[in-house]
């Protein structure tokens, strides 16, 4: 499997992703948790209600933090703190083990 960047995967997302939603199954919507990490160059990064930058702040998560995602598909991958709190962090804050 090659990761891509993030500017690959936001192409990736904007451009070919809704192109293949009918022809192609998911695994990712069967997949089990995987564990991730913040990383984030201001030192931390925030936990928002829904999937938006207005969106209101649940939680500020630190650099470094492990986190599980519960959906990593699309921009905003639904997340679950080591403090068990669930929200939205924007995928380009997250780094996957």
């Amino acid at each position: 499997m090659i990761k891509l960047n993030v500017f690959e995967k936001k192409y990736f997302n904007q451009n070919i992703q809704n192109a293949l939603k009918g022809y192609i199954i998911n695994s990712e919507e069967t997949a089990t948790p995987s564990s991730a990490t913040i990383i984030d160059p201001d030192g931390y990064t925030n936990l928002r209600k829904d999937k938006n930058t207005s969106s209101e702040i649940l939680q500020k998560v630190k650099y470094g933090e492990h986190i599980e995602v519960l959906d990593n598909t699309g921009d905003w991958f639904l997340v679950k703190t080591k403090d068990g709190k669930e929200g939205y962090i924007h995928n380009s804050r997250v780094k996957s083990k």
